[in-house]
């Protein structure tokens, strides 16, 4: 099994159904395997910001996890005021970087 189907297995028994995200360079290969897996529904933008708005929203609204998926850099720096909200206001988020990921 690799990484990425362990992952989105973890995230769907969460009930997990949406991913919001902004395909970028480095994350172009996940993009591919989220539309294969096929049990998530796939929403993108064209704004870093908006993704994780969208997330947020969707985490508030339906009482389920947000989980939203850009590139490291510019897009994880562009989510920064969406989990700044989330933070002030107290909701409950986890935040998941690329050092976070890191198994060595």
């Amino acid at each position: 099994m690799k990484l990425y189907q362990f992952l989105f297995d973890q995230l769907y028994e969460q009930g997990v159904g949406r991913v919001f995200g902004l395909p970028g360079d480095f994350v172009l290969n996940l993009y591919q395997a989220l539309e294969d897996y096929s049990k998530f529904r796939l929403i993108t933008f064209s704004h870093e910001p908006a993704v994780g708005f969208a997330a947020d929203a969707s985490a508030r609204i339906t009482n389920e996890l947000g989980v939203c998926c850009v590139t490291y850099g510019a897009g994880e720096r562009g989510d920064i005021s969406p989990i700044l909200r989330g933070f002030v206001e107290g909701f409950k988020r986890r935040v998941d970087t690329r050092e976070n990921l890191k198994t060595t």
